[in-house]
């Protein structure tokens, strides 16, 4: 969702699908992190072979079936069946996303997000979490709290994530 060439692929297979309408149709889907995760364990199952080798965060799909691979192998596949060649440049895709991103969390009605900075070893990342507000809403608010910190009642002691130690990061399942 936030990736400019997961754009950059939309775009192409729309210009495609116009350029070629009885040839070419299209399906875009666009995923959070887990969601993704998750799609492509279906995925995988339906189609095993070749796509057990599938790495990146893009996957292209003839048909629903016939599998392309990522997003450097499907404008490869555009140039050499369509002789397509997106010439854009790299910030259009790149504020596309950004606006994409921005908009699917300022608009759900049920889920909330909060974003946390890391730093390891000198390196800075930014963590997005989806939290599910309709199905655990005193949970989401307390999450929301510590991130942004807040004075306990009690004692006026302020509980905060702000400063935290990370002591152990599973990819793709907790920190």
């Amino acid at each position: 969702m936030n990736d400019s060439a997961f754009h950059k692929c939309v775009a192409a297979a729309k210009y495609l699908q116009q350029e070629h309408p009885g040839v070419v149709t299209a399906e875009f889907l666009s995923f959070f992190e887990t969601q993704w995760e998750e799609y492509i364990k279906r995925t995988a199952n339906r189609l095993k072979g070749i796509f057990y080798q599938h790495s990146g965060s893009h996957l292209i799909l003839l048909n629903d079936c016939e599998y392309v691979g990522s997003a450097e192998q499907f404008a490869e596949y555009l140039l050499m069946n369509f002789t397509y060649m997106d010439n854009s440049m790299s910030v259009v895709y790149e504020r596309l996303a950004f606006n994409t991103f921005k908009r699917a969390i300022n608009t759900s009605k049920t889920k909330k997000y909060a974003q946390m900075q890391l730093n390891f070893s000198g390196m800075n990342s930014t963590i997005y979490f989806e939290l599910f507000n309709d199905i655990a809403p005193k949970t989401v608010a307390n999450f929301l709290g510590l991130c942004s910190g807040h004075a306990r009642q009690v004692d006026s002691e302020n509980l905060t994530y702000v400063g935290t130690e990370v002591n152990r990061i599973v990819k793709g399942m907790q920190i």
